[in-house]
């Protein structure tokens, strides 16, 4: 096939689930990778995945997926990924982010605002953790899983442990989530 003969790279793909897929033929662009499996049900590719692959000189590049890209066989295409990446040794883009429970009227002068603003309420408040997670937390996979968590369990006994799992993982990110903390704990 002309297309996969374009896929020169070897990469290994790391699901969240802890699977393994190693040998997969890849392109590895800048911000993309291309992946064209053999068998579609072999493997799925789903955000958060790690992709990895070894140079020559002994180091390992490693790729968090963003997007997976996934698009069906269509004419003499096959089926294939056009996964969006990140490298994972990368720093992210940082913009600032404002939380506030109450008002949160503010003043620029002589400034432009490339702020995010987070107005806090009991109504939105999942909704609003889970969109600061997203946009400023390195291990989010995880945090958003405690966030579902917590929010199924609320009301019932075993919230506080969720709790508790949740405040010990985001101890590293305390700066944009300490706004959460106290509605959070109201809910013990």
């Amino acid at each position: 096939m002309p297309f996969s003969s374009l896929c020169r790279d070897v990469v290994t793909l790391e699901k969240k689930n802890g699977q393994r897929f190693t040998n997969i033929s890849a392109s590895v662009q800048r911000k993309k990778i291309y992946i064209c499996p053999k068998d579609e049900k072999e493997y799925s590719i789903e955000v958060g995945d790690i992709i990895s692959r070894d140079l020559p000189n002994g180091t390992i590049e490693r790729y968090e997926v963003e997007d997976p890209g996934f698009y069906s066989s269509i004419g003499g295409i096959p089926s294939h990924y056009q996964i969006t990446v990140r490298r994972c040794d990368a720093k992210r883009s940082v913009s600032n982010v404002h939380i506030s429970a109450g008002d949160n009227s503010k003043i620029m002068v002589h400034s432009t605002d490339n702020s995010i603003n987070v107005q806090i309420t009991k109504d939105n408040m999942w909704e609003q953790l889970s969109e600061v997670i997203k946009l400023q937390c390195n291990n989010q996979s995880d945090l958003l899983e405690l966030v579902a968590e917590m929010k199924g369990t609320q009301g019932t006994p075993k919230f506080k442990e969720k709790y508790q799992a949740f405040v010990a993982l985001a101890a590293n990110h305390m700066a944009v989530l300490g706004p959460f903390i106290p509605m959070l704990s109201s809910l013990l």
